[in-house]
């Protein structure tokens, strides 16, 4: 009884700590892209934000059509084992491998729509770094699973910290989109590097839970769906309706006024 009475303000503690985390986390991830969008605005003209914008609503859009959730499937089940871990690794490595594909295939297709022959090649080269994200270290979602706020903090920190660099720093240098792009690569290919630096897990090739994973996330594509056509349709529209300086406008305007 008294075990139960003291582990009361234990829970309180934890579950405090973990929201004050996950509001730092939040409130630091929206400061850094404030000071990102003010530095690169600066630098960068709109139309160099609009190709990216369009890049990025492509890539959206192929990866909204095959997401899977596994992360859900994992963080919802109790009784998860190494097993488990190592199905839905291979899963998403698929999943990011088949998307990549898809990406770069459609890449003459965005480009024709949003009339941009720039695109093609921008997204070529972003798909490459689709594909490496899928390799990341699945033994991170523990983080979530277990609710260690503090390392999902220091995962999330250094993950967006070192992009932001990266990204102003390639900016400064090279004065148009393609630093978004190289960024984008260098990011996501630090995530993958920290991922593993972070988490002991060493994911398998297994699809032994297959079944208890895909029973799970194949509802988080109905909803992915509907979240990218709720944060997306509107740029799509613009995008096919005006230019690169149009769409790259009206992309910072409204992550300005989102932050």
């Amino acid at each position: 009884m008294a075990d139960a009475l003291t582990q009361v303000p234990r829970r309180r503690t934890s579950i405090l700590r973990g929201a004050m985390l996950t509001v730092g986390m939040r409130w630091t991830d929206r400061l850094i892209g404030f000071v990102s969008t003010l530095i690169l605005a600066r630098l960068l003209v709109p139309d160099d934000f609009g190709v990216i914008a369009a890049a990025s609503l492509v890539i959206a859009f192929i990866e909204v059509m095959s997401e899977l959730g596994v992360h859900v499937a994992l963080i919802q089940n109790r009784n998860t084992t190494q097993a488990h871990f190592d199905t839905a690794w291979t899963i998403r490595l698929l999943q990011g491998v088949a998307t990549s594909v898809l990406i770069a295939a459609a890449a003459p297709y965005g480009a024709q729509y949003f009339d941009d022959p720039r695109l093609t090649l921008v997204l070529q080269l972003m798909a490459i770094g689709v594909a490496v994200s899928a390799f990341e270290n699945i033994g991170v979602i523990e983080f979530q699973k277990e609710m260690r706020f503090d390392d999902d903090f220091r995962f999330v920190f250094l993950k967006r910290i070192v992009r932001f660099v990266i990204t102003i720093a390639a900016a400064w240098y090279l004065r148009n989109y393609w630093a978004f792009v190289v960024a984008a690569l260098a990011g996501r290919l630090f995530a993958v590097a920290l991922s593993y630096l972070l988490h002991p897990m060493r994911p398998r090739w297994s699809f032994e839970k297959w079944r208890e994973i895909l029973g799970i996330s194949q509802w988080m594509l109905v909803r992915s769906i509907g979240m990218y056509l709720n944060g997306g349709l509107h740029r799509i529209v613009v995008g096919g309706r005006g230019d690169a300086a149009v769409l790259g406008g009206y992309t910072m305007a409204n992550e300005i006024s989102a932050l």
